[in-house]
């Protein structure tokens, strides 16, 4: 579903929305996410590896871009 979200703002997303595309494509993640959890087609678990690979990530960017990198 996101790979479609992808391809498909990048294809047909409006110059001049309220919104920005990858503001959008974020809170699509998100509900996604909400979505997988809600219809038990992801555990809680696996939801919290996923989370806890993006803070790990995230904290690893802040940390190149504060070195310059």
């Amino acid at each position: 579903m996101l790979l479609a979200l992808l391809l498909g703002t990048r294809l047909f997303y409006p110059d001049g929305a309220p919104l920005q595309r990858y503001d959008f494509l974020t809170l699509a993640a998100v509900f996604i996410q909400a979505g997988m959890l809600a219809f038990r087609l992801e555990t809680w678990r696996e939801a919290r590896v996923i989370l806890l690979f993006h803070v790990v990530g995230t904290v690893m960017e802040l940390f190149k871009t504060q070195a310059d990198s």
